[in-house]
């Protein structure tokens, strides 16, 4: 984070379920990532030198190659609440899915009409969706739910969707976005703690 202050904005890593852990660096804009993506291969080997040991014992218990992808954030198709902060929240569940190439317009337009449903149900959580841009298909979506436990998050689901039953347009709405999603994956991840 110091070296590359000013270019990224937070840090976070998360192991999974399915043994996978996610780092995820923030980046700002275009012309930050640009930058952050210039100088990652300097800071990765400066670290894999700092910290030999630690990088020895990683390489040698990985199994496979490290994948990278960037995505970018559908701010339209997403629902942030107030004064949220990513170190408050320790768990999250994680869809990897597609939509048909010619569907992701329709898909995001059914997303915005559900969140707005929610909201005028007065429901207020985090619904954060990104796209793919780089190392997946560009109809490749992340959609990130966070919570404090995975407790609270499928007691918080529990409460929604007592809510939403009966809710015939919200309930067309979610039956045609899942005849257009194609799931890939499905993760529940927990806070690595960085120091």
């Amino acid at each position: 984070m110091e070296a590359t202050k000013g270019i990224s904005y937070n840090l976070s890593a998360h192991t999974s379920e399915t043994g996978r852990t996610y780092g995820m660096v923030f980046v700002r804009g275009e012309e930050n990532l640009g930058k952050y993506v210039g100088l990652r291969a300097a800071l990765s080997d400066k670290a894999a030198m700092e910290i030999k040991a630690v990088t020895d014992e990683n390489t040698s218990n990985r199994m496979q190659a490290i994948a990278r992808s960037i995505w970018v954030q559908v701010p339209q198709a997403s629902v942030i609440e107030p004064n949220f902060k990513m170190e408050n929240y320790d768990f999250r569940k994680i869809h990897i899915f597609t939509v048909p190439f010619d569907k992701v317009s329709e898909y995001e337009s059914l997303i915005q009409q559900s969140n707005a449903l929610d909201k005028s149900l007065g429901f207020s959580y985090n619904y954060i969706l990104y796209k793919a841009v780089d190392g997946y298909a560009n109809n490749t979506y992340m959609l990130i739910l966070p919570d404090k436990s995975r407790l609270d998050y499928y007691t918080h689901q529990t409460e929604r969707n007592a809510k939403r039953k009966g809710n015939s347009q919200l309930a067309s709405l979610n039956k045609r976005m899942g005849q257009l999603r194609n799931i890939v994956r499905i993760d529940y991840l927990s806070r690595v703690g960085i120091n």
